[in-house]
């Protein structure tokens, strides 16, 4: 009989842990120390801020929101950046998901051209971030996470960037959900 009630503990235990283990967050940086993904897919604060300057841009900071701060990004390559993110099997609330972009802000004098990046929940567009120059973005970026855009407990998040111009123009510092809204 004490083996039972044993067993009953560790497994209502075990299932208490996983509860607790869901991936709500996601730092790229960390990816890069477990990966095989090139180095130049990742950038720095220091290196995207000088390459900013030399495009008369002002690179925006890693934002602070969700205490996730590093200075990393993972770059997102043409074809797009997939991940992630896992919630209780069958939410029925609205989570609201932050995106914490490399946002810049084009100086007076910047040529440079639009960009876009498309926001996808599973096979659904959610949002279009656009930069302009002469605009500034909010960052982090919010996008509504519905019960309906969780499959299984897990919100698949899929970056894809215009092709107009070539290259990585887009980062992702991180990214993260919460229940509540945060306030700006």
């Amino acid at each position: 009989m004490k083996n039972l009630f044993l067993f009953f503990f560790l497994a209502v235990g075990l299932i208490l842990a996983e509860e607790v283990s869901i991936k709500t967050f996601i730092n790229f940086s960390r990816m890069e120390q477990a990966s095989n993904i090139p180095s130049e897919h990742y950038g720095y604060y220091h290196e995207l801020k000088k390459w900013a300057n030399f495009q008369n841009m002002y690179l925006q900071p890693d934002s602070k929101k969700g205490n996730i701060h590093d200075g990393v990004c993972r770059m997102i390559p043409t074809k797009g950046l997939e991940f992630v993110l896992e919630a209780q099997p069958n939410e029925k609330r609205r989570l609201f998901l932050y995106l914490d972009l490399t946002t810049y802000e084009a100086k007076p004098n910047s040529k440079f051209p639009s960009r876009s990046l498309s926001i996808f929940l599973g096979k659904k567009l959610k949002k279009v971030v656009v930069f302009r120059p002469g605009v500034t973005a909010d960052n982090p970026t919010l996008v509504h996470v519905d019960p309906e855009d969780i499959q299984e407990g897990k919100i698949f998040v899929k970056l894809i960037p215009d092709h107009t111009e070539g290259g990585m123009f887009w980062g992702i510092w991180d990214a993260y959900y919460t229940y509540q809204k945060e306030k700006d």
